[in-house]
């Protein structure tokens, strides 16, 4: 019993065979006429359509590039106002570091020739006492050279070996120049 079930059922399925068929051949007919223009018109809609397209596509392109080129000009700009900005700094720190040199080698001379000038003052005044010296220990030697009687023994040389010891002994003598 399960043949005439079979056998039933492909006599049916034939019979709806060709109208399947027939509908499949229809919607790939509809389906290449949409795509494949039938007359010389429509092809030529076509390619101008596809040019419009494509004439959108460049100028879109087109300002993109207008706009990273006008981008890339700021930034070349930017960059290079930066770059005079960061070079006046740097020459006005140069120059700020200069004064600042300046500054402290005019002081240094001033200190210097200041040091000059006192130990000038102080070898001049040590020459002035020491002659002083000298001259004071010049009449006590006159003098007592006149109370013994003795002119030439203990005169002026032990006079200058005194005058030179208390030079060797002056606590000042490495600061003259």
């Amino acid at each position: 019993m399960w043949h005439l079930g079979f056998c039933t059922a492909g006599l049916i399925g034939l019979a709806i065979l060709p109208a399947f068929y027939r509908r499949a051949a229809r919607l790939t007919e509809e389906a290449l006429r949409a795509v494949n223009p039938s007359s010389y018109a429509e092809v030529r809609a076509a390619q101008d359509q596809a040019r419009a397209r494509h004439a959108v596509e460049l100028r879109r392109v087109e300002r993109q590039l207008d706009s990273e080129r006008e981008k890339a000009a700021k930034f070349l700009l930017d960059a290079s106002t930066m770059k005079a900005e960061i070079e006046q700094l740097k020459k006005k720190a140069h120059k700020d570091q200069v004064g600042e040199l300046e500054t402290k080698i005019s002081e240094i001379e001033v200190d210097r020739q200041s040091i000059d000038l006192l130990s000038g003052e102080v070898k001049t005044l040590r020459e002035k006492k020491l002659s002083e010296a000298e001259k004071g220990a010049r009449r006590k030697l006159e003098r007592s050279a006149g109370d013994e009687g003795r002119t030439g023994v203990f005169g002026w040389q032990n006079l200058c070996r005194m005058a030179a010891c208390r030079r060797h002994d002056d606590p000042y003598r490495h600061h003259r120049p």
